[in-house]
């Protein structure tokens, strides 16, 4: 995807199969190319790109991170899941709040 310029946006376990020889993403409905308008699942996207409201490859990685740690460490995971959160609520808890009045 990255080859031809498209940011998946939510590359996490649940949107992954694995057919026996490789892992293939599904679930390509936000998918967007490289600086489309943001639309990812909360918290795995960047903080630049929660700025600029711009997909960028920062977000797919931190989706690819997440996803590794749920598949091999699930403490690890849900450490990273708090702390992603936590930087982006810190950073964003005020816009965030006015978005969901």
């Amino acid at each position: 995807m990255h080859l031809v310029g498209y940011i998946h946006g939510d590359i996490l376990k649940k949107n992954m199969i694995f057919d026996g020889c490789r892992i293939r993403l599904i679930d390509h409905e936000i998918s967007l190319k490289q600086g489309g308008n943001l639309r990812v699942t909360y918290p795995w996207v960047s903080i630049e790109d929660l700025e600029t409201e711009n997909i960028s490859y920062k977000t797919d990685h931190i989706c690819i991170k997440a996803s590794e740690l749920r598949f091999f460490d699930d403490e690890k995971y849900k450490k990273f899941r708090d702390t992603q959160q936590q930087a982006l609520d810190s950073k964003f808890s005020k816009s965030i709040k006015m978005i969901n009045r």
